[in-house]
């Protein structure tokens, strides 16, 4: 599924008339206006706790509050088959491994919610270029806290070229302009960092 918006990564946004200033206790329908645009939240027509988030006007994300681990876009559903093909969680967790993940893209942290009931001892970093965006998230979605789960504010290569080599299992580039993936993300030097940053059986999912 392509996904219109460059993905980005810090304060609550003021919202627009007819939305709440300060959504401190949960999701609020409405318009929000972001760093890279406008963030809308509504509700899904299907679900009683389900939320989808429209970036620009373009789905972003779907998280479902009372099912963490449910994924409602089908291409995030394949990502969690690759990382469960490569990390079968009943292993992971017997051998006290904690899983280090690192989400390049935010939008509302749909993967690493999955990815923290599958995984529950997981690490993550979600690296969110809209600092508007990111606060917006953590106060609608009650996200697990650090260490478990940390949202960095920052452009993805500049964050990825500060990471120490072999520090991750799993890298996964969910990062659009529009319903493109940036150019600079897609090079050469771009995945060496990430071939650099990831362990010897590490999983890199574009």
């Amino acid at each position: 599924m392509a996904k219109g918006r460059n993905k980005r990564g810090g304060n609550l946004a003021t919202a627009t008339a007819n939305t709440p200033a300060a959504p401190q206790d949960g999701p609020v329908e409405g318009i929000y206006p972001i760093d890279t645009g406008t963030a809308e939240l509504e509700r899904d027509h299907y679900s009683p706790t389900g939320w989808l988030l429209r970036i620009n006007d373009v789905p972003s994300s779907h998280v479902d509050l009372a099912a963490p681990g449910h994924l409602d876009f089908e291409y995030m559903r394949w990502i969690a088959a690759l990382i469960r093909s490569r990390f079968n969680p009943g292993q992971i967790e017997a051998n006290g491994h904690k899983l280090r993940a690192l989400h390049l893209g935010g939008g509302a942290c749909s993967m690493a919610r999955w990815a923290s009931v599958t995984y529950p001892n997981a690490r993550q970093v979600v690296v969110e270029l809209d600092g508007k965006l990111a606060a917006l998230v953590r106060a609608w979605f009650d996200l697990p806290r650090a260490p478990l789960l940390r949202i960095r504010v920052g452009e993805a290569g500049a964050v990825l070229a500060t990471l120490t080599d072999a520090t991750r299992d799993l890298v996964i580039r969910d990062v659009f302009a529009g319903d493109q993936t940036p150019r600079d993300l897609t090079t050469l030097a771009f995945t060496a960092h990430t071939a650099r940053v990831l362990d010897e059986t590490g999983l890199y999912i574009v």
